[in-house]
């Protein structure tokens, strides 16, 4: 860790949601978005400062480290500010992601993950069983 220490903050399903709702995500959109920053924070357990989708922060300065992880991330001052940062960064950098949600095509949302390179040269096979799993337990 090169920085300042993030800070758990934890959170459930139904909070992420009406978060993700709040940011102008369409409603047919939540359960998949929602699907994403669960698998990316290990069900929310693994949430810090409010940070939904492990979004770095480029800037040294403004970014916190969480433990055993050398990457800088961003910090959000609440639920509303991570989930309008995670739909913002969807919409500009993986712009299909969206249309995907609605239409309910995990398949493709991952496509589009990956076309854009949003986790590097990550297995998108497995990120895409992930979500599987969080969308079948998700309410």
């Amino acid at each position: 860790m090169s920085g300042p220490a993030a800070r758990r903050t934890l959170s459930h399903a139904q909070d992420v949601y009406a978060a993700l709702k709040a940011a102008g995500l369409p409603d047919a959109a939540v359960r998949m978005v929602a699907a994403q920053s669960a698998f990316e924070t290990a069900g929310w357990a693994g949430l810090w400062e409010w940070n939904l989708g492990n979004i770095t922060q480029p800037i040294a300065s403004q970014a916190v480290y969480q433990p055993g992880n050398s990457l800088p991330f961003a910090k959000y001052a609440s639920i509303d500010d991570g989930a309008r940062a995670l739909v913002e960064l969807l919409t500009r950098n993986y712009a299909d992601t969206i249309p995907a949600a609605v239409a309910n095509d995990l398949h493709r949302y991952v496509l589009a993950l990956k076309a854009g390179g949003y986790a590097g040269d990550a297995n998108y096979d497995a990120y895409e069983a992930g979500m599987a799993r969080y969308m079948g337990s998700l309410p």
